[in-house]
């Protein structure tokens, strides 16, 4: 696609402009990024020129990356569909994109501000041409902003524009000033909204046809205009008034009816994006029911919407309207909501005013007040200063003032800011940004395990009690005893070494050792970036007799699922660490460090038959519910329930087992009351089990 090859090199020069490379270095890094056919293009072309490529500028790279992959018919093409563009049903900003994207590949077409600007207004719907035509203007920019003003205020909820009559331009009345706002002389030479007057033209009526762009009538759907078809059924022979087809005119609907089919809404700015192309909004910080918030102030919403994720925060209460809403965005995507908030306690500069929204899901924008609010308070809008200014009365009034537009962050490479930072004048700042409305769960937010917190510890209580299972070390005939010396270890190590060792001591799990067996200690990093002490048991295990008791199979234990759509996942904290080892085996779990020699007296990890002998202990301890709303696997647990009621006494049944074999779990490594849960690699919903995707991405890619 010819597209990709110019939307790559676009990518590289903005790359280029940040690192001032010279050609041969630009060339070079272009080189490394091609990949595939435009690999072994590039190398077959200059294994036949082995002396050019020294000479090679970086402008006649691009001729010959354009002549291969940019060829002359693909240009015809696209000078074609430029020429041929036109508005049609798009938004003015949509057309204004495509336009944008088309004349990339003909720049020889637009190579003025002028040109550009009159291919722009050729392509624009008459109704927007001839508003645009009345003024003078002269740059582009200029030209796509009025455009989008005339646009913005044609629009209706169903997404399409209509018709009003062109506004009369008086010629000799002057512009009488407003009487009762004294305070516009102070502003008379900025840019201001003002709410409807009485004496302004009011908005069209909500049933307006769109203005086909084809034909230049307005009607609903595809154009049949020259195809000698009915419009009412689009078959030949007959014409619409002798259509056999043609449906007898209904009675026309009571009003109270035709109120309770919905209410019609439009807001044209949901997020950042949308507010940074509409003149017409301004946005900023504002404390709402003492909570900050994110508000847009724009004039071109038919009401006041609150976020979804705001109201949660604020925590009002919400009311559910008689008839819903159904609200039209810039996207054409119409969303229906029957939830308003009222009285929300608008605080600006001290001042409390009131408003009422309705709930709707925003992204970027938590409060977006309509154009009846900013009437209210006889809002001025000064789109220059960022300025709102709101009137409570005639000598009363309170100031907004909005955020910045939004530009473009500077971006340098790493090594240049290294060598900027080597200067004595430049400081270098990490900035760190946590949200403090996240707090970490605990046992005691999640319903039933709040009532078994001390299942959950932070650290183990000591040494495990006597169980039903003991784990034990046979060894083959003849085995003699083996020491191996410390492995090295980083500095880092050997302190989270000393750590681990203290800790051990402390719970009882290791003791002072003379045994005459003797196993390295290494480390290995966890997926919480912590560091597991592990014992190089590599000799032992090598003389040990294996232990045959059979772990399960994943998909057997998977069978049991069918029906299940409430799970809760449970992982047991240092699971290996709750089984004591058989007295006279303990000596054979000698390891040596520069701090000394000790010897476990619980299972440690490493060893083998470790997890055949865990996976013993767990199926007595759940042997009565396994296979009914249990699965174990080693030290994970799923409780798997058809219903919120069940699920409630099976968590209940677990922990309280949990409780009394002394057996803990990790909180933060455990999930409760899930739709869909990772378990063993798989992600199990109601639905059935499927292979968890980022298990097998690496194989995938």
């Amino acid at each position: 696609d010819p597209r990709l090859v110019e939307e790559w090199i676009q990518g590289l020069e903005s790359i280029f402009e940040i690192t001032e490379y010279t050609d041969r270095h630009r060339i070079l890094c272009a080189q490394l990024q091609m990949t595939g056919d435009a690999r072994l293009w590039w190398n077959s072309y200059w294994s036949m020129r082995p002396g050019e490529k020294e000479h090679l500028t970086w402008i006649q790279f691009k001729e010959m990356l354009e002549e291969k992959y940019y060829p002359a018919h693909y240009r015809a093409e696209m000078e074609r569909q430029f020429l041929a563009l036109v508005q049609g049903n798009r938004s003015v900003g949509e057309y204004e994109r495509e336009l944008t994207r088309l004349g990339s590949f003909v720049s020889y077409l637009i190579d003025t501000e002028a040109k550009k600007a009159r291919r722009f207004q050729e392509g624009l719907l008459p109704v927007i041409r001839h508003h645009v035509a009345g003024h003078c203007i002269q740059t582009y920019a200029e030209v796509v902003t009025k455009a989008q003003e005339v646009d913005a205020s044609f629009r209706r909820g169903d997404g399409q524009v209509q018709v009003p009559p062109l506004p009369q331009v008086p010629v000799s009345s002057p512009v009488q000033p407003m009487p009762d706002q004294p305070a516009m002389n102070k502003l008379k030479n900025k840019r201001k909204f003002k709410g409807p007057q009485n004496n302004q033209r009011q908005p069209a009526p909500a049933n307006r046809l769109p203005v086909c762009g084809t034909c230049g009538c307005a009607h609903r759907g595809e154009c049949l205009a020259g195809q000698n078809v009915c419009y009412n059924c689009r078959k030949p022979g007959h014409m619409t008034k002798e259509c056999p087809d043609r449906q007898q005119p209904q009675p026309q609907a009571q009003p109270q009816q035709q109120r309770r089919a919905g209410q019609q809404a439009q807001v044209y700015v949901v997020d950042q994006a949308q507010a940074e192309e509409n003149p017409g909004t301004m946005s900023g910080m504002i404390i709402l029911n003492d909570i900050p918030i994110f508000a847009l102030f724009d004039t071109g919403a038919s009401h006041s919407f609150v976020s979804k994720r705001c109201i949660e925060a604020i925590g009002v209460q919400l009311l559910d309207t008689v008839d819903p809403l159904e609200v039209s965005l810039a996207s054409g995507q119409k969303i229906v909501t029957s939830s308003k908030a009222e009285n929300l306690r608008l605080n600006i500069r001290g001042r409390i005013l009131e408003v009422g929204a309705y709930v709707i899901e925003m992204r970027d924008f938590d409060l977006i007040l309509r154009i009846d609010w900013l009437t209210r308070y006889r809002a001025d809008i000064c789109c220059h200063d960022r300025e709102v200014i709101l009137y409570l009365s005639e000598e009363d009034q309170i100031s907004f003032y909005g955020s910045k537009r939004r530009t473009l962050p500077r971006v340098i490479s790493m090594a240049k800011a290294r060598k900027i930072i080597r200067r004595e004048d430049c400081q270098g700042y990490l900035v760190s940004i946590v949200d403090e409305n996240l707090r970490a769960q605990t046992p005691y937010d999640v319903p039933i395990v709040r009532e078994f917190v001390d299942v959950f510890p932070d650290q183990l209580p000591g040494r495990p009690p006597n169980r039903q299972v003991e784990f034990t070390i046979d060894l083959v005939p003849g085995a003699a005893p083996v020491s191996k010396a410390p492995y090295r270890m980083a500095p880092k190590e050997l302190q989270e070494l000393k750590t681990q060792i203290q800790e051990f001591l402390k719970l009882g799990f290791i003791r002072p050792s003379v045994s005459p067996w003797g196993a390295p200690v290494l480390f290995v990093k966890k997926k919480d970036s912590s560091m597991r002490m592990c014992i190089d048991y590599w000799d032992l295990n090598r003389l040990t007799i294996k232990n045959k008791y059979p772990l399960p199979r994943i998909d057997d234990l998977f069978d049991q699922l069918r029906g299940a759509c409430v799970f809760s996942k449970i992982d047991l904290r240092s699971g290996y660490h709750k089984l004591k080892i058989k007295e006279s085996d303990i000596a054979k779990t000698t390891f040596q460090t520069r701090y000394g020699h000790y010897e476990f007296v619980v299972m440690p990890f490493g060893v083998s038959n470790a997890p055949a002998v865990f996976m013993d202990l767990m199926n007595r301890v759940f042997h009565k519910y396994l296979d009914q709303f249990v699965i174990v696997f080693i030290d994970d647990i799923l409780v798997y329930s058809k219903s919120q009621e069940e699920h409630e006494q099976h968590l209940r049944v677990v922990l309280t087992t949990l409780r009394k074999e002394k057996l803990y779990a990790k909180f933060s490594k455990c999930e409760f009351w899930l739709k869909k849960v990772a378990f063993l690699g798989h992600i199990i919903t109601e639905r059935g089990v499927k292979v968890d995707p980022t298990k097998i991405a690496a194989i995938q890619n």
